[in-house]
């Protein structure tokens, strides 16, 4: 799995166009996804076993959103589908909440 991360990052370092880099961003992402799931499958283990520590960190709520729908775009394009998000900023703390995922199916 870091071989194929780490692929993708020296791939996306070379000239392309719009459409393959969004592509090579994709599977970037993704096996970056894949990878985080292995962990969290070993963290379960950590937890079953009671060696589990926890750890809290910030994240961007936009970034991970827009994540999430690219990595569904490609497959959901296939099938017709589109998938949109939402974000709104709340009472000006700069807070985000997701709105809506949705299909439209055409």
């Amino acid at each position: 799995m870091n071989a194929i991360v780490g692929l993708a990052e020296v791939l996306g370092e070379t000239p392309l166009t719009n459409e393959q880099r969004r592509y090579v961003n994709t599977m970037f992402a993704n096996g970056k996804s894949l990878l985080e799931l292995i962990n969290n499958i070993l963290d379960l283990a950590k937890i079953e076993s009671g060696r589990l520590t926890t750890v809290e960190e910030e994240f961007d709520v936009a970034e991970l959103s827009e994540s999430v729908a690219e990595s569904l775009a490609l497959r959901a394009h296939s099938i017709a589908t589109e998938i949109a998000r939402e974000l709104r900023g709340r009472n000006g703390l700069g807070g985000f909440h997701i709105a809506r995922f949705h299909s439209q199916y055409t």
